[in-house]
Order: structure tokens, then sequence, then C-alpha cells
């Protein structure tokens, strides 16, 4: 499947931007744009925004963006391990007086690695890049404001070296010069072994009125001055045969310009061809000023095969949290919202559990009910009616046997009279009634003597108390002495009257 990527270049005199695509290890360039922005009506995002609504660009393309040059420094320093280490971590205050940056507002980011001895001390020497914090802002807003976001942002000169080492893959061995030029500055990147060893940017002050011919040969005083005094600073020995100068520019730079500083400079010189080995779409104008967003679109496609700098990871690593109070308070809705449909799932769980359990228990009260009371046809309410089953066998069972201590049962009262009557053969009971704590007795005998003598008897037994004689009198028709015996049955300390 093939992937695509978007660089832009902003300038401050244009914009350009170059759609790349990969697929089977070969790029093809399918959009192209270039457009300059000089008059102060130009909107840069609304110029931005058409890149996708009007020309087509892919809104879902990864987009890298560069740093303005003004904004870019560069200084070789030479660190030992401890204060390589502080640098790497994003500490600027050791950095401070080798960039015109605030040190609160330093970017940096190490660009090549080298190793020198200094006696029995080890130090680096490095390569660093470094930008403003707050430059950077500008430029990421700007793209804010367009509804993207970079994910990178490299600087000119490195997208101009992914652009020539994609399209001039030879350079990569031995040691060589890129030169990007534009309108307000000159960039040099020397490359040894396919590794910058130096970078350079030179202010070019070019008349706002001239001449094509007029700004070739201010370039090209330019290019073979600082040209030669860097290489020689670098190397110590001039350029010679082996050497390639290749030159990217964003004015139009002819054949004649090359031919002298070929001459001049002693050392190959090309004009950099961005679609040398990259293919391109019909539609897409071949122009040597497309190098800075081509090499962007080829980092943005495979940021570590196609190395640079990035200044972007830095920055966000510096930027505090922005905390979105609307977002924030959506999320706190969101997550209380599905508390809310946790808990009231819960409570149906549990209640569906309950309601399983309520019926296993009414299938087993039902069944003891049955087992319990099985002439028991009419079952409405099985745990009431056995409490009303239960009450009924109670008061039966309190008629025949003492269930408590509190009173005797009627077959222990009538065991008792029974007895004591039988010891006196003159007395016959003709009825008894008993209720909760009284038992009255109808009997009759030969004598009051009898009579007495029995009522002696039962005030002995030890569940009567103030047993009397009552209604003494004798019958004319039997000839018998009918009386009436009332007795009450004794009640235990601490216990109430119950029936």
């Amino acid at each position: 499947m093939a992937k695509r990527a978007i660089g832009i270049d902003i300038t401050p005199y244009g914009i350009r931007a170059v759609q790349i695509t990969e697929k089977n290890d070969r790029y093809r360039v399918e959009k192209s744009f270039a457009e300059p922005t000089r008059r102060s009506s130009d909107s840069l995002p609304a110029i931005l925004k058409d890149l996708t609504n009007r020309l087509g660009f892919d809104s879902r393309a990864p987009v890298a963006i560069a740093q303005d040059s003004h904004h870019v420094f560069y200084r070789a320093q030479r660190l030992d391990p401890t204060e390589l280490q502080q640098v790497r971590a994003g500490d600027s205050n050791l950095l401070e007086a080798c960039f015109p940056i605030e040190a609160q507002q330093i970017l940096t980011e190490i660009c090549t690695l080298g190793r020198v001895e200094t006696g029995s001390n080890e130090k680096q020497q490095i390569l660093i890049a470094a930008t403003s914090e707050a430059a950077l802002k500008k430029r990421v807003d700007l793209l804010a404001s367009a509804h993207k976001t970079p994910i990178l942002v490299d600087a000119e000169i490195y997208a101009v070296r992914a652009s020539v080492l994609t399209n001039y893959p030879q350079i990569a061995q031995g040691q060589h010069i890129i030169v990007y030029a534009d309108e307000c500055h000159l960039a040099q990147l020397i490359l040894q072994e396919g590794q910058v060893a130096a970078v350079r940017n030179t202010p070019l002050y070019l008349p706002a009125q001239r001449q094509e011919d007029e700004a070739e040969k201010t370039i090209a005083e330019l290019l073979c001055s600082e040209v030669g005094l860097t290489w020689e600073k670098v190397f110590d020995h001039p350029l010679d045969t082996g050497n390639q100068l290749l030159v990217a520019s964003d004015l139009s730079l002819s054949d004649t310009l090359v031919m002298e500083l070929q001459e001049r400079l002693g050392c190959p010189c090309h004009l950099v061809d961005p679609f040398r080995l990259i293919e391109k779409e019909a539609d897409v104008t071949q122009e040597t000023r497309l190098c800075v967003a081509q090499g962007l679109a080829l980092r943005a496609l495979a940021p570590k095969q196609i190395t640079g700098i990035d200044f972007l990871a830095r920055f966000r690593s510096h930027q505090k949290p922005i905390v979105n109070l609307k977002r924030e308070a959506s999320i706190l809705a969101s997550l209380f919202v599905a508390l809310l449909v946790v808990w009231m799932a819960g409570l149906f769980t549990e209640r569906f559990g309950l309601e399983a359990c309520y019926g296993q228990l009414e299938s087993q009260i039902q069944q003891t009910f049955k087992e319990l009371v099985p002439n028991e046809k009419n079952i409405v309410k099985p745990l009431v009616q056995l409490q009303q089953k239960l009450t009924e066998f109670q008061q039966d069972q309190r008629q025949l046997a003492p269930w408590t201590t509190a009173h005797p049962g009627l077959m222990t009262i009538l065991y008792q009279i029974s007895t004591t009557s039988a010891l006196q053969s003159d007395v016959v009971l003709k009825d008894l009634l008993v209720y909760k704590t009284l038992i009255e007795i109808n009997a009759s005998s030969a004598s009051p003597a009898q009579a007495k003598q029995w009522q002696q008897q039962l005030s002995a037994l030890p569940h009567f108390t103030n047993v009397e004689m009552q209604d003494p009198r004798l019958n004319p028709d039997t000839q018998q002495f009918d009386f009436k015996m009332v007795a009450k049955a004794q009640t235990p300390r601490g216990h109430h009257e119950t029936q």
C-alpha cells in the first residue's frame, strides 16, 4: 500500500508544497504548489487551507514543515560527556552564550557528533542547531489556523540535504558541499561520508529592483568567497575536482552561473534537479525551488531512514499541558454517565439475583408446607397458613400437656384430681371446669367431713393453691352432700399467666 506525505515550505515571500507517495521504495511527486505571498492581502492560512480544499492535497497525509532560516542558528562545540548529557536533556543554560536567544527560549538539536582527545580528558566535537521557542510556536500556530498539525519541523538546509541525497546518492561518499540560496540568505552544508560536517548561514542582500544578471553576479561573488572560506576552515585545504558543489535555489539561476562557479572554485558544480531520480505526475512543474518542500515530504515519509533534525519534539517537551475546560467537562460528564450506567446495571443484576433467590425460597416453603400439612389443598400464602396451623397446634397442645412451666396441663390436673378423689371413696365428681388459673369442681360426698378432708388433700397438691369449698348443701333427693370446690393453679415466680 502506498504511503503519502506532504512537505510545506513557508518563506517570507512565498509558499511551496509537495505531496509525495512511496510505493515499493520508489517515490513519486503527485502534486506540487508554488505561490508568492508578497501582497498584504495574501492570507497564509487561506492559502494553506486551499491546498486541501481547492488543490486536492490529502488532508490525512502527515505534514512536515521547515523553520525559517532567520531563526535557526548553528554552533560547533566541544563538550565532555556530562555537558553532552545536559544538552541532550534540554538544559539550555550551558549554551546561553552560544546563540542570540534567551536561555529559557532555546530549543536545541544535536546534528552530528565527533570525537577529539584533549590530553587525559575526552571531549566530543558536536554540531548543535538551535531555534527560538517563540518563533517555532508562531510557525506551528500558523499551520493550526489552517487545521493542520505537523509531525516534524526541520531546518531548510537539512530538507535540501534530504532531497539532494535522494536524487544524488553518490554524494554519500566523499566530501561535498550543498548550497541553498534564496532572496534573504545563503546556507552551506558540508558533507563528509554522508554525515554533516558543518553548516553555515550567511545573510544575502539583493536589491529590490534588480536584473537577473545582477542577482546572479551577486550570488556568484558571495558563493566564491564564502564556499571557499568555509571549506578551508573545515578541511584545511581548498576544493578540488574530487569534491562536488550542488546548488539549490529559490531564485532563477542559469547554467552560466554554474559554469562560472565551476571555473572559479575548481570543482564540479551542479544545479540540483529535484526530479533526477524521483518520478512526477505530468502536471507537476520541474522547479529547483521545490527542493525544500520535497525534502520535507521525504523526511515525513521516512524520518528514520532520511535523517535530519526535528525541533518539534523538543518544543512539545517544553510546552505545559493546556487545560481544555470544555474537553475536561465532557470527559467528566462521560465518566459520570458511564458510572451511572454501571451502577444501574449492578442494581438490576442484583435485583434479578434476589428475585431468583426469592423464587427458590418460595418453592422450598411450599414444598415444606406440603410435607408438614399434606391434607391442606388450598395453598395461598404458605408462611401465613403455616403460622396459623402452628398457633392452633400450640393451643391444642396446651390443653393436654404443660408446654410451659407457667401452667399445668389439663391431663396433669385431671390426673391429680382423680388420684385424690379415689382416696375418698364417697366423693363423686360431677363436672370439672378449667380456666387459665382457676379450677371449679362440682362434687358430692356422704358427709361434710369427707368433703373437708378432700379439700385438705387438694390444698396439699403442688399445683393448687387457695382451695375453697363453696355452696355446701344437702341434696334431699339423694341424701348426699353437694358442694363446689374452687382452686387456683400455682404460677411459678417470674412467669406471667398464659393460656
